[in-house]
């Protein structure tokens, strides 16, 4: 029986370490997930107004100032967006030189509207060697490949597919299409309720008016009636005292 009894205590305190351990670890898991969304939060801004060219020519000297030159002269003259140099905030070119190959050109920006109208006009290279991407961390780079195979398919079935950083956004294009039609069917309607309904706003004010002018009339009229009673009243009361 004693032994049974130190067995017992010695489960229940075995228990209660493992409890405490698991809980720890908990814990620790979780700072350490907050710490990776925190960094990645991080990350992505600090990439915010990146962008990276392939394809662009890669000289034996390449020089800050060259490569400054090469990005202005790409923006300005084949993706037609206006740029000052001051609007330039680095220019590298990305891993080891090898023989043969050309490296990527990361460069930053110092407005996310810059950004923008680039991307939005980088449609200019379509018949060049050059394409501009965002700049992702290496493992969204890898997440958005796996992705476009998925997204592709998508495609082929009819359905409105884009990826989105690191997530695949599908929609049904019928879907879209019958929110467009609703939303073209119910603008004239409500241009037509709003029209009506500011036909019976000036309607009620003018009716209103018409009220308004009218017992504005019946006022004075009694008023002239009184006054005229008063002044006969008034008239006859003299005579009658004259007559006296």
């Amino acid at each position: 029986e004693f032994k049974n009894e130190i067995k017992k205590d010695l489960e229940v305190k075995i228990d209660q370490i493992k409890e405490s351990i698991m809980e720890k670890w908990l814990e620790s898991r979780e700072r350490i997930e907050a710490c990776e969304r925190k960094n990645a939060n991080l990350e992505r801004e600090i990439r915010r107004n990146n962008l990276v060219v392939h394809g662009l020519e890669e000289n034996k000297k390449d020089a800050y100032f060259d490569l400054e030159k090469q990005i202005l002269t790409l923006i300005k003259d084949e993706i037609k967006v206006n740029i000052k140099e001051e609007e330039i905030d680095f220019v590298r070119r990305i891993g080891k030189r090898t023989e043969g190959k050309i490296r990527p050109l990361l460069f930053g920006l110092t407005t996310y509207r810059k950004k923008i109208l680039i991307l939005k006009n980088k449609k200019n290279l379509k018949d060049k060697d050059i394409y501009i991407v965002e700049d992702y961390p290496k493992e969204i780079t890898q997440k958005r490949k796996e992705l476009k195979d998925r997204m592709m398919e998508e495609r082929k079935k009819g359905k409105f597919a884009i990826i989105k950083y690191d997530k695949l956004i599908v929609r049904d294009d019928k879907e879209i299409g019958n929110k467009k039609r609703r939303a073209s069917d119910n603008t004239p309607q409500k241009e037509k309720g709003g029209k009506q309904e500011e036909g019976n706003k000036v309607k009620r004010a003018k009716d209103k008016e018409a009220t308004f002018t009218k017992d504005l009339g019946f006022f004075f009229r009694d008023r002239t009636n009184s006054d005229s009673s008063s002044s006969s009243v008034y008239s006859a009361k003299n005579t009658k005292n004259e007559k006296k």
